[in-house]
């Protein structure tokens, strides 16, 4: 099962600790693919998947379709290039791509529209305002995100620590006890079970 699929399982809406477990391995998983050269260019719930039995607490990442390497032939860089079209899917790509360098519900008569709408949305929204109600490193985490040049390595470490911040600050452990594992089974299940 995908993220997605245990999103919609969950009703839609994860917890803290989930998120923070989902999280740090989903930061592991991009960090593996960067240090090999690539780019993914699709980050979704759709392309991360879980794993079956024993492992159903470990988070696989999916669709290299639109994936791209970052450096050239030298291991330079590549270079930046301006008036890209939209790689990936709208909903989840970044504030750049959308600005052609390398939201749901929206009702508009075309593509260019539409995006051009979630562009300005996402835009719009401070992420202190997109973040309200949940634990600071959240809000930090996607401040540092946003603000990565082109060519500028993302800190991996940095961003771990936020998010293993939070487990230590609430006492969570990295359990592989899920929303959908402690809903599909109560906290005496074991993780593999829940996914048998």
């Amino acid at each position: 099962p995908s993220l997605e699929d245990m999103f919609n399982f969950c009703g839609r809406k994860f917890s803290v600790k989930t998120v923070c477990e989902v999280g740090l391995q989903m930061i592991d998983l991009l960090e593996e693919v960067h240090n090999r050269g690539v780019m993914h260019r699709d980050i979704k719930p759709d392309n991360f998947l879980l794993g079956l039995g024993s492992a159903a607490d470990q988070l696989h990442i999916i669709d290299f379709g639109l994936a791209k390497g970052w450096r050239d032939s030298r291991g330079k860089h590549i270079p930046f290039r301006d008036g890209k079209s939209l790689t990936g899917t709208a909903r989840y790509c970044s504030i750049p791509t959308h600005k052609g360098h390398e939201w749901q519900g929206i009702k508009v008569t075309s593509k260019r529209r539409k995006y051009a709408e979630i562009l300005r949305r996402k835009e719009s929204i401070p992420p202190a305002e997109l973040c309200a109600g949940l634990p600071d490193e959240f809000r930090q985490v996607l401040v540092c995100t946003r603000e990565l040049g082109f060519d500028e390595k993302p800190d991996y470490d940095w961003m771990r620590k936020r998010l293993e911040g939070v487990m230590e600050q609430n006492k969570w452990e990295r359990d592989g006890l899920c929303d959908w594992v402690v809903k599909n089974m109560g906290d005496s299940g074991r993780i593999g079970e829940a996914m048998d």
